[in-house]
């Protein structure tokens, strides 16, 4: 719980409708405190009383060394004591606490605590660091700020300060801000200059090294970070850069040394993944289209095309060739099961039923999601497993055997008609398309040959 957490009860006094109230209690406390400050300091009557029981004087008496009061015994030891106001100490700190009480929570729901820090404290903290044999020196630099204190603005949009803690986007036109600067940032040096990365790169959550995905810098010589990932000692420096939202996942790129000056090179979403076997290494890239097209995505992910390294053009391809294999049958036979066991959740959960399986508007065939995601998402992953393997041509049959019969054709019909259209319009649609050809009709490079047909 963030301290806008805490604070959100008094939001109508902070930024809503009774701000005004805020705004008063702090003029009045201070007011009290400057009256109390600026007015007389000694007595308009002239009545020369006691320090501490505040009883008169007689007005004859002479202080001399000082006067005695008759009624405390108190010294008073100057007439100036014996004519000064008393209280004003009191007034003011009572002045300046009364408004305290109300400033400080106007200015923390306003985020003045960050404005403070980002002036005392630096923008930028070496965190880690790493050189290389061919002179490339990779620095990560943290904002304190973010990195160890962990504040951030007030993300109410009616907090009214923005003040040192946002940063203009840059190129933006209308002029845009970010909603907090980036935590992390990333240097890198070569032997003819160096490069600070763009926030595209390194993105806002502290970015990964290597295949194997570390949150902190590995030993140099590590996988990805020292160690070639390619053939020929090529792609030997990656960086990852989380995706903190639902849909997860990570966009890599690589650094290369192009005459002294690092330079990057984006390689894609996805992971690495190295054979047992023959200890050569893939990306698995992220291949768009899928998650949010026919069901919720916690029913249905994006999926992955399986790329290896081309030296031609030096960078990870596609590779058809590693993607096929037969289907895995207990994979169908658990989907299959998953199929039904979801149809029969809609089912109690009420939904409704007719003469012709599962009620719903046809016209949702084409557009918006379709009912049951526990059935249709089972479903789904089961004709995705086919077309990503390289056996498209037998999903639609696979699709007819394992669909709960009680669901209906119309409903049937309607998710065949999304699968082929995901699956044409995917990002990898042209992969899918070599992956699902004849085989003879796929260059030995893996690239797909002019004119094919569609995926069955």
């Amino acid at each position: 719980m963030t301290i806008y957490d805490r604070l959100q009860p008094l939001e109508p006094f902070l930024s809503g409708p009774w701000t005004w109230v805020t705004h008063a209690v702090i003029a009045a406390g201070l007011a009290l405190a400057v009256w109390a400050t600026c007015s007389r300091r000694w007595r308009p009557d002239g009545v020369r009383r006691c320090v501490r029981c505040r009883h008169p004087f007689d007005p004859n008496a002479a202080f001399g060394d000082g006067l005695r009061c008759s009624e405390c015994g108190q010294v008073t030891s100057s007439e100036r004591d014996a004519l000064r106001r008393r209280g004003r100490g009191w007034a003011v700190g009572s002045g300046v606490a009364l408004a305290l009480v109300a400033a400080i929570p106007l200015g923390l729901w306003n985020a003045v605590h960050l404005w403070v820090a980002r002036s005392v404290l630096s923008r930028w903290v070496v965190v880690e660091s790493a050189t290389f044999a061919d002179g490339l020196t990779v620095v990560l630099e943290g904002d304190p700020l973010q990195a160890w204190l962990g504040w951030e603005p007030n993300p109410w949009s009616d907090a009214v300060w923005d003040g040192m803690f946002f940063e203009w986007i840059e190129g933006s036109d209308p002029p845009v801000r970010l909603g907090w600067p980036q935590p992390w940032r990333m240097t890198v040096r070569g032997v003819a200059g160096s490069n600070v990365l763009h926030s595209d790169t390194v993105g806002f959550v502290r970015p990964m090294f290597g295949a194997a995905g570390e949150q902190s810098m590995p030993s140099v010589g590590s996988p990805g970070f020292g160690d070639a990932l390619a053939p020929g000692g090529a792609c030997t420096v990656v960086i990852g850069q989380p995706n903190p939202g639902s849909g997860g996942g990570v966009e890599w790129h690589e650094i290369r040394i192009v005459q002294g000056m690092p330079t990057v090179v984006p390689i894609g979403w996805g992971w690495w993944e190295r054979s047992d076997a023959s200890g050569a290494w893939t990306f698995e890239r992220r291949c768009h289209g899928f998650r949010y097209e026919v069901v919720p995505g916690v029913h249905l992910s994006d999926w992955d095309v399986t790329c290896s390294w081309d030296a031609a053009d030096g960078s990870w391809r596609p590779d058809p060739a590693l993607m096929r294999r037969p289907v895995r049958a207990d994979i169908l036979a658990e989907l299959a099961r998953e199929a039904e066991a979801g149809f029969r959740q809609c089912v109690e959960r009420g939904m409704e039923l007719g003469d012709d399986g599962v009620v719903f508007d046809a016209r949702r065939g084409t557009g918006g999601f379709l009912p049951c995601p526990e059935m249709v998402g089972a479903v789904a992953r089961g004709a995705i497993e086919h077309v990503f393997t390289g056996n498209a041509g037998a999903w639609r049959a696979w699709v007819e055997s394992a669909w709960p019969p009680e669901a209906g054709v119309p409903l049937r019909a309607a998710f065949m008609a999304r699968m082929q259209r995901m699956v044409d319009e995917c990002e990898c649609a042209d992969v899918l398309r070599a992956l699902n050809a004849p085989v003879e009709a796929v260059a030995p490079a893996g690239r797909e040959v002019p004119g094919e047909a569609s995926v069955p």
